[in-house]
């Protein structure tokens, strides 16, 4: 009996035994094939940025003109992603502003310009950007196109202004059943249009403004040899086309012509009215009221229901005033 316990307790100790080195031995780290029992190397240390104190939305952290995307507080991992990341990425000059223009394979050299490239701007007014209020002869107000367009000499608008961002319009698909072209075909016209995004400054952005509403902006493509150069222009119009060209307008070669006379300082006064179907010496009464009044008639021309006269420009509101009160619309 005493002999049996005797055994069932060196077998209890063997039994620990070998459970204490199983348990060793499963905590124990692996080694790498064929590197026998050298421990693994510790964990790479990397640096990373921390922000020590709040960086609001916006705030400049860099020299290189970084701006945070988010807020960020003090204690927190600066990452990649907290910083602008625009779609276009832009540069925008010190001092300087980023202004948008549209321009198309006409205006914008083939839509060939890029980020980089410097540019002249010209623009090309539209008369109905102007209009001009007139008082019919039955008391009622049209509106008419304002200016002439040919008659305002505009010099280049804005010169060596920089593009620092384009956008382009995605490229058409091809139609059905028509394969794509090739990458080494010729460009052919489109009609797409192409945003430029200018430098320039507040006073520009001002002016681009006001010229992008009230006319076509045209971008001219200058060398890089150029940088920094301006030229002095006067604007072109009829007369000048004429006068210092030699060249005429492809309309009055169609019509004929012997002298081409040119004045900028003259007003257009219309009468207008369908009573003029029905009523005749409408015409005479007009030209006899200024007559009277010294007004001098340059030019008339006339259709069923309008009379226009051309006249010298100071006598613009004199002619206006006898008019209403030879029609009698003055008392109305």
């Amino acid at each position: 009996m005493r002999r049996t316990s005797r055994l069932v307790l060196l077998l209890g100790i063997f039994l620990a035994a070998l459970t204490f080195v199983v348990v060793l031995f499963l905590q124990s780290p692996n080694p790498q094939p064929g590197t026998g029992n050298t421990p693994s190397a510790p964990p790479t240390q990397l640096p990373v940025v921390i922000a020590v104190s709040d960086i609001p939305l916006g705030t400049v952290v860099t020299a290189d003109m970084l701006t945070t995307r988010t807020n960020i507080t003090a204690g927190q991992q600066v990452h990649s992603t907290d910083f602008q990341n625009r779609a276009v990425p832009i540069t925008v000059p010190t001092g300087k502003r980023a202004f948008p223009i549209q321009v198309n394979e006409l205006t914008g050299v083939l839509n060939l310009l890029d980020v980089g490239d410097t540019v002249d701007l010209a623009i090309s007014l539209r008369g109905d950007a102007f209009p001009v209020v007139q008082v019919l002869t039955d008391g009622s107000v049209t509106v008419v196109s304002g200016i002439n367009p040919l008659s305002i000499k505009i010099p280049l608008l804005m010169q060596d202004i920089q593009i620092i961002g384009v956008l382009d319009a995605p490229a058409p698909a091809p139609a059905e059943g028509q394969a794509a072209p090739a990458a080494s075909q010729k460009p052919t016209i489109t009609g797409a249009n192409k945003l430029l995004v200018l430098a320039v400054t507040p006073q520009q952005a001002e002016v681009l403004l006001y010229a992008r509403t009230t006319g076509t902006l045209d971008a001219i493509l200058r060398p890089p040899s150029d940088a920094g150069q301006t030229s002095d222009t006067t604007g072109v119009i009829l007369k000048t086309l004429v006068d210092d060209y030699g060249k005429a307008t492809d309309r009055a070669l169609r019509i004929g012509f012997d002298v081409i006379q040119h004045d900028e300082g003259m007003s257009k006064v219309s009468v207008i009215g369908i009573g003029m179907r029905s009523h005749a010496g409408v015409a005479a009464t007009a030209f006899k009221a200024l007559a009277d009044r010294s007004i001098n008639i340059r030019a008339i021309t006339t259709s069923e229901i309008k009379i226009s006269i051309l006249i010298d420009g100071p006598y613009t509101e004199l002619a206006v005033r006898t008019l209403h009160s030879v029609y009698g619309l003055d008392k109305q």
